[in-house]
């Protein structure tokens, strides 16, 4: 499966499934494995504190 699925899967289960949600439950959601789930939560939380992005562009 493509990241971007991955990455789609796993917000539509954490706005779907009721709350609390554990990594085991998304990881059965989303079809991959708990270690998966916390690597995309990494790469999330990456990307939104804008990481890897330089001034100007």
């Amino acid at each position: 499966m493509a990241r971007p699925d991955r990455l789609f899967r796993l917000l539509h289960a954490l706005s779907t499934l009721p709350k609390p949600v554990t990594a085991a439950r998304l990881a059965v959601e989303t079809g991959v494995s708990v270690r998966s789930l916390y690597r995309l939560s990494t790469a999330v939380q990456f990307q939104a504190s804008g990481g890897g992005v330089k001034a100007g562009q």
